[in-house]
């Protein structure tokens, strides 16, 4: 839980330029060589789509580097990389909209990456922020009034990062704080991949 207060008091993501989708804050720790390792940046983008009733979150591990090599090096092994994740809930389930309301789910969410599907348990929580300096961007969309906060631990060797260069063995733990919900809308399934076929 502390790592996810840290990401509530960052930055809450940007905008790309290309396709008007906006960023959430991600942050990525992990252990490498007995140091740990970590990094935060507006490195993810988070889709509901109405039609599914799923998240589908896309992660772009390049993002993460901070561009100084000796920080960086423990993301070697995922350079070029990205990881999907998918998790399901129904809109009808989300918060009413009021004042500070908040629920936390329990779902059953998937993550795929290198080729590997991995079934993830994660407590997802669902913020309202209507009215509120938390609602950046410019979309007139309901669920500009939502954020979003949850994170899960992966095994590096169920991905198979363990038999890159820097054999990463240790568990990765990966949070999204007051992450942004973009509407998954028709021609946006190239963002999610295989994640939104399977």
């Amino acid at each position: 839980m502390r790592w996810l207060y840290i990401l509530a008091l960052l930055p809450f993501g940007v905008f790309s330029q290309t396709q008007s989708i906006i960023s959430s804050v991600a942050g990525v720790r992990t252990c490498l060589n007995n140091t740990e390792c970590s990094s935060v940046n507006s490195a993810s983008y988070l889709f509901y789509d109405e039609a599914k009733a799923a998240f589908y979150l896309k992660l772009d591990f390049n993002a993460l580097r901070t561009g100084v090599d000796s920080m960086d090096i423990w993301l070697d092994d995922l350079k070029d990389k990205y990881l999907y994740f998918k998790a399901p809930l129904r809109k009808e389930e989300f918060p009413s909209l009021s004042n500070s309301n908040a629920k936390t789910y329990k779902v059953n969410a998937q993550v795929f990456m290198n080729q590997v599907w991995e079934d993830q348990p994660v407590e997802i929580s669902i913020f309202t922020t209507e009215n509120s300096q938390l609602n950046y961007g410019q979309t007139d969309s309901q669920y500009n009034k939502y954020k979003v906060s949850f994170g899960f631990s992966l095994d590096p060797r169920t991905f198979k990062l363990d038999t890159m260069p820097h054999h990463l063995t240790e568990t990765i733990f990966i949070s999204i704080g007051l992450g942004f919900i973009n509407p998954l809308e028709p021609g946006m399934e190239k963002f999610v991949k295989e994640a939104y076929d399977h």
